[in-house]
């Protein structure tokens, strides 16, 4: 393979590359926020909610059930989390390697 071909190849290889670094990064920080959102917010609420109707009926145990969601879901989103930054990582790898 000439020089001239090899480099063509490594140039669509960085292109792709760095478009999906790029979902990658627009994923991770939208899992961010989404479980930020849900520590900060979202499980509070419920939480609060719960202990406050705790004599409401079925409104007490509906709002923890709520809040256990959320808590499931922001450990989800934590495992998926770390498997996109373990992707954007080999990424990273490979686009400074083609780099050098």
């Amino acid at each position: 393979m000439g020089e001239a071909t090899k480099g063509v190849i490594n140039e669509k290889s960085l292109s792709e590359l760095t478009s999906k670094r790029e979902t990658l990064v627009t994923s991770s920080a939208k899992l961010e926020a989404s479980i930020k959102g849900n520590e900060e917010n979202n499980i509070p609420f419920h939480e609060n909610l719960s202990k406050e109707l705790v004599n409401n009926g079925t409104l007490g145990a509906q709002n923890q059930e709520a809040a256990d969601a959320y808590k499931q879901q922001v450990r989800e989103d934590k495992v998926k989390l770390t498997e996109l930054q373990a992707q954007l990582t080999e990424i990273d790898a490979k686009i400074a390697q083609l780099g050098e």
